[in-house]
């Protein structure tokens, strides 16, 4: 579904609103991925960067706790921090041990996101094309998905998982710098 509100400014260039929104059932209610973008815009290149983070694939599917890879059953987040706005994560296992960089990898596996902002830290971690969520327990993903990333565009490409009948908040940053919240009340069937 797209909802847009834009005017051509110029040739491949348009002004206004834009969101992308892709629904689908999840373990914790309805998750919600797509884009919001607002100011001037080249939708061809946001259609480039959500199909370069795998936005409205498979690849961009969360994985449930039933569907966690055989290796994110044996490693758990044993600890994260930032510094200087960079953050990081401490993993183990039985016979593993390393430090990952959020966007970096090592040890075969590849830290795509840490989030920090709620009293439990978790990290969606990727190894051999498969995705985990781990918590500070192995395996732990019973805690909604929200996940944000910043468009080159000035928008945001956007993961979120809700239950039906709340609202949610995308938040957006215009290319002239200042934060747009779009709002959403999500109900099911």
């Amino acid at each position: 579904m797209v909802i847009k509100v834009e005017q051509e400014r110029a040739v491949g260039e348009k002004q206004g609103f834009r969101m992308a929104v892709q629904p689908s059932e999840s373990a914790n209610g309805i998750l919600l991925e797509g884009y919001a973008v607002y100011g001037i815009y080249d939708p061809n290149e946001i259609y480039k960067q959500t199909e370069i983070s795998g936005l409205f694939s498979n690849k961009a599917k969360l994985p449930t706790e039933d569907t966690q890879p055989e290796w994110a059953r044996k490693l758990e987040l044993s600890g994260s921090f930032r510094i200087n706005g960079k953050a990081y994560g401490a993993f183990s296992g039985s016979d593993v041990s390393f430090w990952l960089e959020e966007g970096k990898g090592a040890s075969g596996y590849r830290l795509l996101k840490l989030d920090l902002s709620k009293s439990q830290p978790r990290a969606l971690l990727e190894k051999d094309g498969k995705q985990a969520w781990l918590g500070l327990r192995a395996g732990e993903s019973s805690s909604p998905r929200n996940l944000e990333q910043p468009l080159k565009e000035g928008g945001t490409l956007f993961i979120k998982e809700v239950k039906s009948g709340e609202k949610i908040t995308i938040p957006v940053i215009g290319l002239d710098g200042k934060k747009y919240d779009f709002e959403m009340l999500v109900t099911s069937n």
